[in-house]
């Protein structure tokens, strides 16, 4: 997952503010806390998440020699030039981690806090622990402060549209719960494009009777022309208009966060026309054509959305960075014990991708074994080397080739994994990708990384949030008509709308 956009300004002095153009009573009533902008103005905000983009996938990094040496040469498969105007333009963070999977990300980005602070769990928004009315659910607390709300307390005018999946049990985890005055989004991990739905074709009632199916169902043909259905050229659409009628005198944070190019791999076909060329050397069912093709579409390389990006400033790096992940087998010694978490807690797994993830948690651990959500640890020590310590197992330990994926090979994460045990130690400036473990030649400095990792792990946050439940299936298929939607319980139900 990588964010390609993101605007901040930093502030001075304080005041309290109510957020304005919510409800009555939003975010529990709490006035927000404020300073005046330091510049002395408070600038428009747009900020874009791609889900599942890939680095290399990027026209801007390729014909290109990446940090450490390594080139990546000019190919037709990518194409984003309007993406790579405004990296000239504008600041590349080459330096810049998030989670490894979706609803941690958003929970991350939207709350302000790291990963492991907020929810290190990709569960399934339809969960409930019904003993913790405040954190026993899907994506960030219901106590917690979305950055939405921050900015519409500050004044501005606040929208956003795409992919949410930072939680969707009670009204107070949905977008206008975290602040959003507008939003058109879906709460689950992907849906299809076409149908919009979830799992399947979803099943709408009507006085408690089945009506069955609804016609967008069939893919394909009702998706064209281009406004005709397909999800993301909708949620561009959206967002354009809300531009355009905008009183450019008030400030306008717009998040922007397309479907693509999670999965499903779905595009219009003119556009997976325009990468046929890729097709001889792809897989059967052309995954790597239609992922071009969808990584080039408009809601995605968008000269129209890129024209209001009007102005950008850098927050302070940081000189340590703990990455969390959901539990795992550990030796730290502050971790909690693996028996401690709730094992019908579902996390979401890609019915189309086999061997994506293996279980999380082990079937039977040792007894007293501790499983920890804090597994790795960057630090820039300046001139001393940029270091990052593993620990554990860690999947997806693979290097692709320059066409991925191929005609001949397949990712099952089961088959790529490396272990660390008590750390693998990498110098990331002279070894991005990562390639020579140093930790039998730095012992000293692998122990104190170690320590500090294991102090990382004794903040974590680990509530128990719970396991499947029926309320927010028939809530889909009653109160909403087929439409996912908050509950203030959750459950579980394969079809309806995202």
């Amino acid at each position: 997952m990588l964010p390609i956009i993101a605007i901040a300004f930093s502030w001075t002095g304080d005041t309290w503010a109510e957020p304005q153009g919510l409800p009555a009573g939003h975010n529990g009533g709490v006035k927000e806390r404020l300073t005046t902008p330091a510049g002395g103005r408070r600038p428009h905000i747009l900020m874009i998440l791609f889900d599942d983009y890939g680095w290399a996938d990027a026209g801007w990094h390729r014909n290109y020699t990446a940090p450490g040496g390594e080139f990546l040469p000019a190919t037709p498969e990518v194409a984003t030039p309007h993406l790579d105007a405004l990296v000239r333009e504008g600041i590349e963070l080459d330096r810049h981690y998030v989670y490894k999977y979706c609803s941690p990300s958003r929970s991350a980005l939207q709350s302000g806090r790291n990963p492991y602070h907020v929810n290190p769990l990709n569960a399934e928004p339809t969960i409930s622990n019904p003993d913790d009315p405040v954190s026993g659910f899907q994506g960030i607390p219901r106590n917690m402060t979305g950055l939405a709300t921050k900015l519409a307390a500050a004044g501005y005018r606040t929208a956003g549209f795409g992919k949410w999946d930072a939680g969707m049990a009670t009204p107070d985890h949905t977008p206008h719960g975290r602040g959003y005055q507008t939003a058109l989004n879906y709460f689950h991990h992907c849906n299809d494009y076409w149908s919009f739905t979830d799992g399947g074709c979803p099943v709408p009632y009507s006085g408690g009777d089945k009506v069955g199916p609804p016609a967008e169902c069939a893919a394909g043909p009702l998706g064209d022309p281009w406004w005709g259905g397909y999800e993301d050229s909708l949620f561009e659409k959206h967002a354009l208009a809300l531009v355009e009628g905008h009183d450019a005198a008030v400030p306008l944070f717009l998040f922007f966060a397309p479907h693509i190019v999670h999965t499903p791999l779905q595009v219009p076909q003119e556009y997976a026309d325009r990468f046929a060329f890729i097709a001889p050397t792809d897989k059967p069912r052309h995954q790597r054509q239609v992922y071009h093709a969808m990584a080039s579409l408009p809601p995605i390389d968008s000269h129209d959305l890129s024209a209001f990006l009007l102005g950008k400033t850098l927050a302070s790096p940081r000189a340590e960075l703990p990455i969390g992940t959901e539990p795992r087998l550990s030796n730290l010694s502050s971790a909690p014990l693996c028996a401690s978490y709730n094992r019908a807690t579902p996390y979401y797994d890609e019915p189309s991708v086999v061997g994506d993830e293996p279980k999380p948690l082990p079937d039977s651990p040792p007894p007293g074994s501790r499983c920890t959500t804090v597994s790795a640890l960057i630090v820039d020590e300046g001139k001393g080397g940029l270091w990052k310590l593993l620990t554990g197992t860690v999947e997806q330990a693979m290097y692709t080739g320059p066409a991925y994926p191929n005609s001949t090979t397949d990712e099952v994460s089961s088959h790529f994994v490396s272990h660390c045990g008590d750390g693998c130690l990498f110098e990331l400036r002279a070894d991005p990708l990562e390639t020579s473990d140093l930790a039998s030649r730095h012992p000293q400095r692998l122990a104190r990384l170690r320590a500090k990792l294991e102090a990382y792990e004794a903040t974590a946050f680990n509530p128990d949030r719970g396991g499947n439940t029926a309320a927010a299936c028939e809530h889909a298929q009653g109160v909403y008509r087929g439409f996912w939607g908050p509950d203030e319980k959750a459950g579980v139900c394969r079809k309806a709308k995202g």
